[in-house]
């Protein structure tokens, strides 16, 4: 992965624990990411859609870059595994 790249999926790390803190305070409690690539988008979009105006402006960028990097396969199996894994331990 080129470094550009991994900085943008640190990046997205990092806003989405943001994000995730904050659903925290929200009380909501989420299942988890299936691990299914044709749902990802979706499950992820599904946590933000519950934050405030404020967060999904903050998010928004860095989401649609990480989503059509997604949907070009930019990602390959061993990357995707580690996103799951760490969508759905921001989310616990």
């Amino acid at each position: 992965m080129r470094r550009s790249s991994f900085d943008n999926v640190i990046k997205l790390v990092w806003v989405s624990l943001l994000a995730c803190l904050s659903l925290a305070s929200y009380g909501q409690k989420e299942a988890g990411f299936s691990g299914d690539s044709t749902k990802f988008i979706g499950e992820l979009n599904g946590v933000f859609i519950n934050l405030p105006d404020s967060e999904k402006k903050t998010i928004a960028p860095v989401m649609e870059e990480f989503v059509l990097k997604w949907n070009q396969e930019q990602f390959g199996p061993l990357q995707k595994k580690m996103i799951y894994a760490i969508a759905n331990e921001m989310i616990k």
